[in-house]
């Protein structure tokens, strides 16, 4: 149960829920699977349209490499 002192609540996989009014959208993406060359279901893991990232306050990248640079994540 929510009380009155909660301040923050952490949701999972809510970002393709319009209704859902946010205060801060994390966008978080596979390094080895990016969002951008991902595919719709069935075929890929997107449920939402790839132009939903503009939605986003904050697109981060996750499970890199130590070492990986911005330079080879874009390639």
């Amino acid at each position: 149960m929510i009380g009155p002192d909660t301040q923050v609540i952490i949701l999972d996989d809510a970002f393709q829920h319009r209704a859902v009014n946010a205060g801060l959208n994390i966008l978080l993406t596979d390094c080895s699977n990016l969002f951008t060359r991902d595919f719709y279901l069935p075929t890929g893991d997107l449920r939402d349209l790839k132009s939903g990232y503009k939605r986003a306050d904050i697109v981060m990248v996750t499970k890199c490499k130590f070492e990986m640079t911005e330079r080879k994540l874009i390639k």
